[in-house]
Formats: C-alpha cells, sequence, structure tokens
C-alpha cells in the first residue's frame, strides 16, 4: 500500500508523478486524474504564453502560494528592473568592467 501525497488516502494502484501539484512522492489515479493532469494542462497553457521558467513559476505560484499568473508577471517584471537597476549601480561603482551573467 501507497499513500497519495495529494489526498492522503491509501492505494494499491502504481503510483503517478504529482508534479506541478507536489514535488516529492506519488500520488493515486484520482488524484492524478482530477488534479495533476488539470494543473499540467495549466502549465503547457502559461509556458506557451509566457515562456518555460515564467510559465513553471506561474504554475507553481498558483498551485503552492494561490499568487495569479498576472500577479507573478508583474512580480517577475520588477524583479528584472531591480536586478537592471542593481547592474547600473554596480557598473556606476566599479566602472565598465563588471561581470555580466
Amino acid at each position: 500500500m501507497t499513500i497519495c501525497v495529494l489526498c492522503n488516502k491509501d492505494f494499491q494502484d502504481i503510483g503517478r508523478n504529482p508534479d506541478p501539484v507536489s514535488l516529492f512522492g506519488e500520488c493515486c489515479k484520482t488524484c492524478d486524474e482530477t488534479k495533476v493532469v488539470p494543473a499540467r494542462v495549466l502549465e503547457h497553457h502559461y509556458k506557451t504564453k509566457y515562456g518555460q521558467i515564467t510559465g513553471r513559476i506561474c504554475i507553481t505560484n498558483l498551485i503552492h502560494m494561490g499568487i495569479k499568473p498576472q500577479r507573478t508577471i508583474e512580480l517577475i517584471s520588477k524583479a528584472e528592473k531591480i536586478k537592471n537597476a542593481d547592474l547600473e549601480n554596480e557598473r556606476n561603482y566599479y566602472g565598465s568592467f563588471v561581470c555580466k551573467s
């Protein structure tokens, strides 16, 4: 017997991969069909719309933190602006020999 990482019920079938709903363990067939597959379809949509990395972040935030994709995009763009500001500050302080990532 195995315990489903999503519903905590015992199951005897072959365990399924619960990603992106859970990053560890195995889930039962019911949770796979009702939770995991819809999440994967939504993840595919986000990856198509926003790109591989941002799409993955969107689905992860939506599932685990309840943050909507639009808010995730806002946060990522703010982080990108901060990163650019940091690079500019480094250039001003260190000069033109700053390493680029």
